[in-house]
């Protein structure tokens, strides 16, 4: 008999870096300064499988997830639960491990597409950028 993973562990910490240079202000933002951070959450489940990723919970939102099977954390169409978005990065990376194949294969495949060979994904990020 097989039972469903369920979550037995959630860590959270803040990933801080510095930029390259001095990141201003925005309409949004204050001053960006030189260190970026980056909050994270890890999620452990009792087969041993674990996945992280960007996410903001505060411990008092991540609590009631522990002990919660993942099948609970989807809805019916097949995407993370409303109640679990909160830990949505992370859980897709552990499906990502659980399956053994990258994330963005397991959505590709979601909606019966392929990806580009080779995959990339344009991105953009004023703290990677140098002026000299």
């Amino acid at each position: 008999m097989t039972t469903t993973p369920r979550i037995q562990s959630i860590e959270s910490a803040t990933l801080i870096g510095e930029r390259p240079r001095h990141a201003g202000y925005n309409a949004r933002l204050r001053d960006h300064g030189l260190q970026v951070r980056v909050p994270l959450v890890r999620i452990q489940t009792d087969d041993g499988v674990s996945g992280f990723g960007f996410s903001r919970a505060t411990r008092e939102q991540l609590q009631p997830l522990l002990g919660q099977p993942i099948v609970d954390l989807i809805d019916e169409t097949g995407y993370v639960a409303d109640h679990a978005r909160i830990i949505e990065y992370p859980l897709l990376d552990w499906f990502g491990h659980q399956s053994a194949k990258p994330v963005y294969q397991i959505i590709a495949d979601k909606f019966s597409k392929q990806p580009p060979t080779p995959f990339h994904v344009p991105c953009y990020d004023t703290s990677l950028y140098i002026d000299d």
